[in-house]
């Protein structure tokens, strides 16, 4: 069995990520019917993986996504600033950093 993730598992689990929600949202008519077949499982192939990847990149919906995870990482940090600095805190303000640092 593997650990971890490999490409396309949330899209063919039907899993609605923001990259999906925005391509959804910013989709025509066509794109949206290939949508909400995909969310229903009925879209699952290499193809189809390949033309959700092909809607979300033509929608801008990844770099948007990342810069929102980017904008909720800093909230985090503004938040922990009410605490001293020390270890803990420090902790807290890497792991928000490290979470919208992952390259894919």
């Amino acid at each position: 069995a593997t650990m971890g993730k490999d490409r396309g598992d949330d899209f063919r689990e039907g899993k609605m990520t923001l990259p999906v929600i925005l391509g959804y949202a910013r989709g025509d008519e066509e794109e949206r019917t290939f949508w909400k077949a995909a969310i229903g499982g009925h879209r699952t192939s290499d193809v189809d993986l390949d033309h959700a990847v092909m809607l979300i990149d033509r929608h801008n919906a990844v770099a948007d996504t990342r810069a929102r995870a980017r904008h909720f990482a800093q909230r985090a940090i503004d938040a922990l600033s009410i605490f001293p600095d020390n270890r803990a805190r420090r902790a807290m303000t890497q792991a928000a950093l490290f979470a919208v640092s992952r390259g894919y």
